[in-house]
């Protein structure tokens, strides 16, 4: 397809939205995050992650021990099924808190070791897969996991991942705008509870690399739309 003026970010259906390179979002100093979506769900700081303006245009560094962001509890990210999220990470190493995965992004309240929805570097080897983490409830065995690219996570590459669940439980990962790994069928609707999401963190198992854009929907995103939003920033990450 041929775009006239390239293409763009979806914007529609967004209930969270973090870019660290726009400055509605992070000034460039100070410790003040604006959540870029209508939902008004203001990260806050813990450990103070560092700020850089020349990583890939502005992002957030995140050192594995002690820094992280936490997003408010809400009814807007409380999303059970038909909702896509979406995160652009460099791992600089492994985290030197926690051990066996390293978190990058998830909702807190599923069963230990899974959140009710996330992705994680699922070992702390170079390079890693990278997976997506699903639970139903507190229950143990209640939940389901999948890898989305065997060995996709190596140290120092910029990685956009996305995660899309539809109103029919499947659950598709793609890895920088290409669907990797099989789609899994969920069990039924994710676990019903407004909890915290992290940015960097997950069990306590911290992050240690960049995370400069997190986006979450309250819809499915398309096929074309994942790779559109892809598209439309790789070429600020060099990839």
């Amino acid at each position: 397809m041929a775009y006239a003026y390239g293409p763009k970010i979806e914007t529609n259906n967004l209930v969270f939205c973090y870019d660290a390179a726009d400055k509605s979002c992070y000034s460039g100093t100070g410790t003040t995050v604006n959540d870029l979506s209508r939902s008004g769900l203001n990260p806050t700081w813990s450990g103070t992650p560092v700020f850089s303006g020349s990583e890939a245009g502005g992002s957030f560094g995140f050192n594995g021990v002690d820094q992280y962001m936490t997003v408010p509890a809400s009814s807007a990210t409380n999303l059970l099924k038909d909702f896509s999220f979406e995160v652009w990470f460099n791992k600089q190493g492994v985290g030197s808190v926690g051990s066996a995965y390293d978190s990058i992004f998830q909702k807190n309240g599923g069963y230990s070791g899974y959140p009710i929805y996330g992705i994680r570097a699922a070992s702390e080897a170079n390079p890693a897969n990278l997976s997506m983490y699903f639970a139903y409830s507190g229950t143990s065995g209640d939940q389901s996991s999948s890898i989305i690219r065997s060995n996709g996570i190596t140290i120092g590459d910029w990685i956009c991942c996305t995660v899309t669940v539809g109103s029919d439980y499947v659950a598709r990962g793609y890895y920088n705008g290409h669907q990797n790994g099989s789609a899994i069928t969920l069990n039924g609707n994710l676990k019903n509870e407004e909890n915290t999401c992290l940015i960097g963190n997950g069990d306590g198992r911290r992050f240690n690399g960049y995370i400069p854009i997190v986006r979450i929907y309250n819809k499915e995103l398309t096929r074309q739309q994942v790779i559109d939003n892809f598209n439309a920033q790789r070429t600020r990450f060099g990839v």
